[in-house]
């Protein structure tokens, strides 16, 4: 399926050609890899001054699991949200593969679209959404945006990334 295709208006002979899937799974790597080391800053600065008494959550092992699960969920969406606010649509991941999170019509997200993207990743089995034809997830066709190659893509025009 070509992306470019797509019923969405965007400005004419406008290139947006989708990131391959070896780059989305290298933006996944080294995005995972870094949210793992704010998460683990995190855990370990907040445990220092925690009210929490984890000595009775050793004593319940499901309440400890539940409150790591939610914890890093939520560390997870934060950060895509705060990365991919803050620096228009890229990721750390996204800056060393030269790609970027775009509307399907080639602007930059806003925030609402952002939080939504975000928040999509967390639905189990979403990370093998990308096995289909479509290239990409279903965090990007739910959320109506693609992640583009920057060195395949043309340059954007005033407004757009």
């Amino acid at each position: 399926m070509d992306y470019n295709v797509l019923d969405q208006e965007k400005p004419e002979n406008l290139k947006l050609v989708p990131a391959s899937k070896v780059k989305r799974f290298f933006n996944l790597i080294l995005d995972q890899l870094a949210i793992s080391f704010f998460y683990l800053l995190m855990v370990n600065s907040l445990g220092m001054f925690s009210a929490v008494d984890l000595t009775k959550l050793d004593q319940d092992p499901l309440s400890l699991d539940l409150m790591t699960n939610l914890t890093s969920i939520l560390t997870t969406a934060i950060l895509y949200c705060l990365m991919e606010g803050l620096l228009e649509g890229k990721t750390i991941g996204k800056y060393l593969t030269r790609t970027r999170t775009v509307n399907l019509d080639g602007s930059v997200p806003e925030l609402e679209t952002i939080l939504k993207r975000s928040f999509l990743r967390i639905i189990p089995f979403e990370p093998v959404s990308f096995l289909g034809d479509h290239p990409g997830g279903w965090h990007d066709r739910w959320s109506d945006t693609m992640v583009i190659d920057e060195d395949l893509s043309d340059p954007a025009p005033s407004g757009y990334v």
